[in-house]
């Protein structure tokens, strides 16, 4: 057998042994790549803990605000029930707690702050509870059927609507649009947008609450004097049922402190002031006018030369004359309410009778119409208020006007 040519000097059998530097390098190339994995895994470890606790807190913030809410919504019913409420009471479950604190501002306006908290997450809800009515005049002119009627240069400076149609002679105006079921002539001159065939808009005022009112009124007395009822200069009248005729005349000065229901006329004449008590801010209060025995003849208002009818002085405040005569939704040529060379600033209702305004002073504007049928003449003019669209009127019923968190 022949031997190998190859001489072996500097290798020996198996694998090439590495030397120490190339073991240092190894190892270090290991360390830097579990520090390396070790930092990934803290990072992430530590985010996922952020995470953790960002989620913990989300959901402790979540149920403080649900048992704080809860414990707001239960006074707020307990309130509108007419249940016996504390002034501070408390609830509890668990970690949760909530602690209501009722603060009496006026006899018609209650403050509830209620103050929750789930271990360190705390939260405050403020709810405002009112006791009152809260009626919606959307339009300077709101009419029914029997639609509106415009001479001269009587002017409405607002939206209007009918469920009838518009009519004008001479050179009446619309400062703003005009919508009608029926059509719509020309003149009056629209400044806004012409909408014929539209829907038909209701009263904003059911009759049930027309009724409440009335007895609101009745349950506060019942005048048993002579009539026609003739309140002398600087009265004060409210809650107060009068069976027949009043007037106010000369240059007497009436405040009302409450509702009247008027069985029978009223009539305001001469330099003549109804106006609201300064204690009612920015609320606004009703005067009914209605017979039920004779809705056709009665239940009529007449305000008239300088005669004033106005709020308590606070913008949004307003007295409401209503009149619950009918005879124009009946057929009848029978006027419901009659304003006439009057610098009266209020609102008029008369859902089933016919409003008359004619020659009303230019430096005072009526503010609002509702009525079956509407009859502007020569230079009488409604112009409306933006306060309009949320009248408060005091009311037996506490509703909730204002609900939010507080920081």
């Amino acid at each position: 057998m022949q031997k190998s040519k190859i001489k072996n000097k500097n290798y020996r059998d198996g694998p090439k042994v590495p030397s120490r530097c190339e073991g240092q390098a190894a190892l270090v190339a290991v360390m830097f790549f579990l520090a390396i994995s070790t930092a990934i895994s803290g990072s992430v470890a530590y985010f996922t803990s952020i995470e953790l606790k960002s989620s913990a807190s989300a959901v402790k913030s979540k149920q403080s605000i649900s048992f704080t809410e809860g414990a707001s919504e239960d006074a707020a019913y307990r309130i509108a029930a007419g249940k016996n409420v504390p002034a501070q009471f408390s609830y509890s479950e668990g970690t949760l707690h909530a602690t209501n604190t009722i603060s009496v501002l006026d006899e018609y306006t209650k403050d509830i702050l209620t103050q929750g908290a789930q271990t360190n997450v705390r939260r405050k809800n403020h709810v405002l509870m009112e006791k009152v009515y809260k009626a919606s005049f959307l339009f300077g002119g709101l009419v029914g059927e029997g639609g509106i009627h415009m001479q001269n240069t009587s002017s409405i400076i607002g939206n209007i609507h009918t469920n009838g149609s518009v009519t004008g002679q001479n050179f009446p105006k619309i400062i703003g649009n005009a919508s009608a079921v029926g059509t719509i002539s020309n003149p009056p001159t629209v400044s806004g947008t012409r909408a014929e065939g539209t829907s038909p808009q209701p009263m904003p005022i059911p009759e049930q609450v027309l009724d409440g009112w009335e007895t609101e009124a009745e349950n506060g007395g019942v005048y048993d004097g002579q009539c026609p009822y003739k309140p002398p200069d600087g009265a004060t009248i409210g809650f107060l049922k009068i069976p027949c005729d009043m007037e106010i005349d000369g240059t007497k000065t009436v405040t009302l402190t409450g509702k009247i229901w008027i069985a029978g006329n009223l009539d305001i004449k001469n330099s003549a002031t109804l106006k609201l008590a300064p204690s009612y801010g920015n609320k606004s209060e009703v005067v009914v006018v209605h017979d039920p025995d004779d809705e056709e003849e009665k239940g009529k208002i007449s305000v008239q030369n300088s005669a004033q009818i106005l709020g308590s002085g606070t913008d949004g405040s307003y007295i409401m004359m209503v009149s619950r005569n009918n005879a124009a939704e009946s057929g009848e040529d029978e006027t419901a309410i009659d304003i006439k060379n009057s610098s009266s600033a209020s609102i008029y209702y008369a859902p089933h009778g016919k409003v008359v305004v004619q020659n009303a002073s230019q430096d005072v504007h009526l503010k609002t119409v509702t009525a079956y049928r509407l009859e502007l003449k020569n230079s009488a003019s409604i112009e409306y208020e933006s306060e309009l669209a949320e009248v408060k009127i005091p009311y037996d019923q506490w509703v909730v006007t204002s609900w939010g968190e507080k920081p």
